[in-house]
Parts: structure tokens; C-alpha cells; sequence
């Protein structure tokens, strides 16, 4: 009987030793963000080692995944986005591993969890490479060492908790607002003026023209701030251009431009979207090839630059673009009344400005200047004002759809209108609603914080 008592005390101080000695070089949480409740299928598979994780395309992606790759447990990382309607990852293991899969909803969000951990932590090899006798002595101290320890910490972690017991918890921050920003780019410019019109119009002066008014249309609506690639007539990169997108934190990028074609009876708008395949007409192609003939090897970064790369390996392209041929059919539905549209539907193809992963991006091609009518409708100031109001409303319509939290558009769908009372101030209002006097002053674009008796205010909405 005793000597059955110490076997089983060995037993258990050998549990103890190997979770406490477990290899931790391959123990690894992954965690990828959804906008909508995802069904995760995720396996190992072995010679070679590798994780596979599968999950429907349209749930609105949001992760840095590849971020993972090490030279301790990851080695590689592939994504394949078109695999029967859904997104395949696999990564490939230095180390044979198991994976479990956890889903927690948090701040509107689904968090998926993959935590990996390495068959020869489970194993605990480091105590069987000890002798025998060695094994023993080192298990016993080890348990010794690490019981004491742990009293140490929990008996600190009790002395906290009684010298914060009295600590009032601060109050939580109200979570500042902000603008939805969106990047509009006046395609060509300077020594590249794009297509010439039968009446000597040029491109890149149309493309400047309706893309000012357009900004104009934004920067007067509340919530929205709107910024140009370019304000005169210069020449720009394709690069330069989503960068440009990019250090403005843009939730929005458009293009416009204006077509030309070898039949003089083509017309209409055309709207495009980035292909994640093959481009979806020869048409399409055509116009790609021919709008990324300036991307040189320098805006590329020799192929292995920002916009190359992340396309490649960033999954958040997939729902960036889902999210842009979303907003491409809201733009054609409503330039129909004002213009023929060129194709009923959103083309795509590899437009390399639309090559932003995580902005959603729309190429518009606003007509044909190789047709004489539609060149001179386009020259025209009211036409084009016509054109840029249309996708202003498209632009508000995609923005109601996607409820941006946090922004102050958002605020202002689900806001509450008030009137300036005598003795009124924004002080006094913004502490009455509990919100703030900037934004306040923001979600109205006040010029002025003076305020007159019956104005209207919109306040902020939760």
C-alpha cells in the first residue's frame, strides 16, 4: 500500500512537471474578427504539418492573420479566396499540433480563436530525456519550487485586491466621434492626359471637374470629410494614389475617369470594382491594361511593395471587395435617370489604384469621350453636376447601409433635433445631453459657436 501511495504521488508529480515544463514555442492563439456569426472549420492535417481553416467568404473579415508567421511554429501562410463560396487558409506547421476552435461575440463583433498547441507539449518530452534516478530528484523540486511560487503570487494578487478594494473604478470615456473620410481621385493629370475628346476636351480636366464638385456635395454633408488625390493639373502615380488613401484612413476610394473606345457610338457610365480572379469581360481588361500602362517597376516596389503584397495575403481583399461592388450597383441605380449606362452591371478586373485591402474602392468611368454628343454633355458644368450628385446620393445610401459605430454620420441617423432656448449655450446643451461640445459643433458644422434663440441643433444619437 505504501509503496502504491508513492507511484501515484510520482504519477502525479509527473502530470505537474510536463505542464509546467511544456514546450511553449508552438502554443499560439489566432484570432480572426467577423462582422457576422461564422461557422469555422478548422482541422490538422499531417506529413507535411499544416492548419486548414475554412469559413463562408461574406461575413466581413477583419484580421491580420499572416502577422502569425515565425520560425518557431508558422512557417507559411496561403489563402485561397475562391474556393467553392468560401475562404480557405492554410498554415503551414513547423511541428506537429492540434487546434481548438472558441467564438465569443464582443462589441457587436464575432471573435474566432484558434489556439494551436504542439503534440510535444501534451507529451512532456523534456522529463523522459532526464535519467531515471536525475528524473525523480528534479520532479520533486520542481513541484517543491513551483507550489511555492504560485503561493508567493496568489498571496500577492490577495494583497492587491485588498489595497484597490477601496478604489472607485474610473468612469468610462465617452468614445470620441469621427468622420467617415472618403478619397476621391481625379484620374490622370499633368503630362498623363488620359483620353481626348472629338472637341479637344481632355481627360484629366473632366475627371478634376466633377471630382471637385463631388467633394463640394460631401464635405456639405454632416458626418462626412472628403479629401482629393489631387487639386490641379498635375501627374500622379497609381501608388501614390492609394497611399494617399491609405495615410487619410480612408473608408472610401473613387475614381473617376472618363472613356474613350474605337466605335463612336459607345456611351454610357461604367462602373468598377477589383477582380479577385480574372476580369469579368475583355472589355474590363482592356480598360485595365490600358489604365495601369503607368505603373512602373518603381510604384511597385520591385513586386514585393504594400499594394502587391497585401493583395496576396491580406484576407480582408475579399470583403473590401464584395463591399465595393455593394456600392457600385447603388451608383449605377442612380445615374440611370441622368445617364445610359455602358454595362447593367459592376465589371471587374485588376485596376491596380483599386488595389487598396482594406478600403472599399469603385473606378467610374462617367462616359465616352470618343462619342461627340456625350464629350460635349461631359464639358458641360450642369452635366457634371448632375453626374457628382448622383454619386453623392449613392455614397449616403452605401453609408446608411453600413452603420459605421463611432462615426459622426452614424450619430446623426440616429440623432434628436432640439431648439435654442434664452440663456442657451453649448456648454450648457452638450452637458444637458450628455455628449460633447465638439461634437456638437461637428455634427452641425457650426462656423460659429454663438448660437441664436429657435436654432436648430442635432445632437449626437447613442
Amino acid at each position: 500500500m505504501i509503496n502504491y501511495i508513492k507511484h501515484l504521488k510520482l504519477f502525479l508529480s509527473l502530470i505537474i512537471i510536463a505542464k509546467v515544463m511544456a514546450d511553449t514555442d508552438c502554443d499560439k492563439n489566432i484570432t480572426i474578427s467577423f462582422e457576422k456569426k461564422p461557422n469555422i472549420n478548422a482541422f490538422i492535417l499531417d506529413n507535411p504539418s499544416r492548419m486548414v481553416v475554412d469559413f463562408a467568404h461574406n461575413l466581413g473579415v477583419n484580421s491580420n492573420y499572416y502577422k502569425f508567421v515565425d520560425n518557431k511554429c508558422i512557417k507559411n501562410i496561403r489563402v485561397n479566396p475562391n474556393a467553392k463560396n468560401k475562404i480557405r487558409i492554410v498554415y503551414d506547421l513547423l511541428k506537429p499540433a492540434t487546434v481548438n476552435t472558441s467564438i465569443i461575440k464582443k462589441d457587436k463583433l464575432y471573435i474566432a480563436t484558434l489556439s494551436i498547441k504542439s503534440k510535444a507539449s501534451l507529451k512532456g518530452p523534456h522529463v523522459n530525456e532526464l535519467p531515471k534516478d536525475k528524473a525523480v530528484s528534479d520532479l520533486k523540486t520542481n513541484v517543491k519550487h513551483n507550489v511555492a511560487a504560485k503561493d508567493k503570487m496568489l498571496a500577492a494578487k490577495i494583497d492587491q485586491l485588498k489595497t484597490n478594494s477601496n478604489i472607485v473604478p474610473a468612469k468610462k470615456e465617452k468614445q470620441q466621434l469621427r468622420d467617415i473620410v472618403i478619397v476621391v481621385d481625379p484620374g490622370h493629370g499633368g503630362t498623363d492626359p488620359g483620353a481626348t475628346a472629338v472637341n479637344g476636351a481632355k481627360e484629366k480636366n473632366i475627371c478634376l471637374q466633377i471630382a471637385k464638385k463631388l467633394v463640394a456635395k460631401i464635405n456639405a454633408t454632416s458626418g462626412l470629410k472628403a479629401y482629393m488625390t489631387r487639386t490641379k493639373d498635375v501627374y500622379l502615380g497609381l501608388r501614390q494614389r492609394t497611399e494617399f488613401a491609405k495615410k487619410k484612413n480612408a473608408d472610401l476610394f473613387i475614381s473617376i475617369h472618363a472613356d474613350s473606345h474605337p466605335n463612336s457610338h459607345a456611351r454610357g457610365v461604367s462602373v468598377y470594382a477589383l477582380s479577385e480572379s480574372g476580369a469579368t469581360s475583355e472589355a474590363a481588361r482592356i480598360l485595365a491594361d490600358k489604365e495601369n500602362t503607368l505603373y512602373h517597376e518603381d510604384d511597385n516596389h520591385s513586386h514585393h511593395g504594400y499594394i502587391l503584397e497585401s493583395v496576396l495575403i491580406d484576407l480582408q481583399q475579399v470583403a473590401t471587395v464584395h463591399k465595393s461592388i455593394n456600392l457600385g450597383k447603388k451608383i449605377l441605380k442612380r445615374v440611370t435617370p441622368i445617364a445610359k449606362k455602358h454595362s447593367s452591371h459592376v465589371e471587374q478586373a485588376a485596376f491596380v489604384v483599386l488595389k487598396s485591402p482594406t478600403i472599399t474602392s469603385v473606378l467610374i468611368e462617367s462616359g465616352f469621350l470618343s462619342n461627340k454628343k456625350e464629350a460635349i454633355k461631359l464639358t458641360n458644368s450642369h452635366y457634371q453636376d448632375q453626374l457628382s450628385r448622383s454619386f453623392m446620393q449613392s455614397i449616403i445610401e452605401y453609408f446608411t447601409e453600413r452603420k459605421i459605430k463611432g462615426s459622426y454620420f452614424y450619430a446623426a441617423m440616429n440623432n434628436k433635433t432640439i431648439k435654442v432656448i434664452s440663456g442657451d449655450n453649448l456648454i450648457k446643451i452638450a452637458s444637458r445631453n450628455n455628449t460633447t461640445v465638439t461634437d456638437i459643433v461637428n455634427l452641425n458644422k457650426l462656423k460659429s459657436k454663438r448660437l441664436a434663440i429657435g436654432q436648430k441643433i442635432i445632437l449626437p444619437g447613442t
